[in-house]
C-alpha cells in the first residue's frame, strides 16, 4: 500500500506565476464575500508523486469549494491508483472577431461626421471632399 500523499490547494499569483498556499479569509464562508477569493483566482493542487513535487492547475472559474473537492479526489486517486475524472469548468466564451482596418476607419469617419459641429470649418470641408477610397 502506498504511503499517504497529502494534496494541498495553492493559489497561482497572476503577475509572478508563483504559487502560495490558499488560506481563505473567511473559513466558514461569508454570505456577502464567500471565502474571500476574487473571481479570477487561479487554484492549483500541489502533491508529491514518485518523490517529485507536482503542481496541477485547475480550470479557470474554479471556486474554493471545487478546489477542495478536487484535492480530495486527487488524494483518493493517488491512494487507490485509479483515475478519477474531475468535473471541468466551462471555458470562457471567445471574443468576437475584430473588424478589418477599412471598416474601423469607416466607422471612425462616420463618428467624425456626427461630431462635425465640434470641428473647424476647414476640417469638415476636407472630410467631405476626400474621395471614399482615401478615407
Amino acid at each position: 500500500m502506498p504511503s499517504r500523499t497529502k494534496v494541498t490547494v495553492y493559489i497561482r499569483e497572476h503577475i509572478t506565476r508563483k504559487a502560495r498556499k490558499a488560506k481563505p479569509r473567511y473559513p466558514d464562508g461569508d454570505p456577502l464575500f464567500g471565502y474571500g477569493f476574487p473571481a479570477d483566482t487561479i487554484f492549483c493542487l500541489r502533491y508529491t508523486l514518485n518523490g517529485k513535487r507536482q503542481l496541477d492547475t485547475l480550470p479557470q472559474g474554479t471556486g474554493w469549494i471545487e478546489a477542495q473537492a478536487a484535492a480530495k479526489q486527487k488524494e483518493i486517486e493517488l491512494l487507490t491508483g485509479q483515475r478519477i475524472e474531475l468535473a471541468r469548468a466551462v471555458p470562457a466564451p471567445k471574443k468576437a472577431k475584430t473588424h478589418p482596418l477599412s471598416e474601423a476607419v469607416d466607422a471612425y469617419l462616420i463618428k467624425l461626421r456626427g461630431m462635425a459641429r465640434l470641428c473647424t470649418h476647414d476640417q469638415v470641408s476636407q472630410l467631405r471632399a476626400a474621395p471614399k477610397h482615401q478615407r
